[in-house]
């Protein structure tokens, strides 16, 4: 492989020139989708899904240590509770890649909620109906970022607890 410049960036197998903000954040979202979609199609390799999902958390970790550098960006405020709550001696590197860790993690834990849906709910199955079970954190019945996951649980489910 040849090496690239600094400017083009890898994303599982793709090279991608991003010219503005808006079109990363376009060609971030459709990457997700073929994640999803793969997930979905019951094609799911955890190793090969690791791969897919490092070099977003590398992208998410340098975005957050660059906008640490603006005192008045929102990452800052957050990087302060982090560090008074969790980490008091993390430095902004280390506050970076935990961030961007914990955001990866909670987007593969939807993932799997949502490939889980569709192998019990959703795929065409000759079998009966199943069950789907898990042991979450306060985070998926409280928080905001799970609504659309929640409703989508509802329609689909007869029992929730």
């Amino acid at each position: 492989m040849q090496p690239q410049p600094s400017h083009v960036q890898r994303i599982g197998d793709k090279e991608w020139l991003p010219q503005s903000e808006f079109e990363r954040l376009v060609e971030l979202a459709r990457w997700c989708e073929e994640i999803a979609l793969s997930i979905l199609k019951g094609k799911i390799d955890l190793k090969e899904f690791a791969a897919l999902l490092a070099p977003l958390c590398r992208m998410l970790r340098d975005d957050v240590t660059d906008a640490l550098q603006d005192q008045n960006s929102p990452p800052i405020q957050l990087a302060k509770d982090w560090r008074q709550l969790l980490f008091p001696d993390a430095s902004d590197e280390q506050f970076a890649d935990a961030y961007a860790q914990s955001v990866i993690f909670a987007l593969s834990f939807v993932y799997f909620w949502r490939w889980a849906l569709w192998k019990v709910f959703e795929h065409n199955t000759t079998s009966a109906p199943g069950i789907v079970s898990f042991i979450t954190s306060a985070a998926y019945i409280e928080g905001d970022a799970f609504y659309g996951m929640r409703e989508h649980m509802r329609r689909l489910c007869d029992e929730i607890r």
